[in-house]
């Protein structure tokens, strides 16, 4: 999330938000809920959020996770919501 900021406002502070959860259930409730506050708050979404979901052993049995194993379907998604965000910041940046 991105604050907002108005041309002829004084230099905003800039907020940079990652929402992140733990589900187990796969509900993302709390999630659309934080989402809710931020955009009362008139703070702009990044439109993309990737999710993760880890290995029942790692929930539930505190498994080590293995970032290769683990994660290797999510980094092109990661790396494109990364980049979104950088240009969301940089626009940002720049007002």
């Amino acid at each position: 999330m991105l604050s907002p900021h108005r041309q002829g406002d004084p230099d905003p502070i800039k907020v940079f938000v990652i929402l992140a959860g733990k589900w187990s259930d796969g509900t993302t409730a709390v999630l659309m809920q934080l989402r809710q506050v931020a955009e009362a708050l008139k703070m702009r979404m990044v439109p993309i959020s990737p999710g993760i979901t880890l290995s029942e052993d790692v929930i539930r049995r505190g498994a080590a996770i293995d970032p290769e194993r683990d994660f290797a379907v999510y980094v092109e998604a990661i790396e494109q919501a990364f980049k979104v965000l950088a240009v969301q910041m940089e626009l940002v940046t720049r007002a």
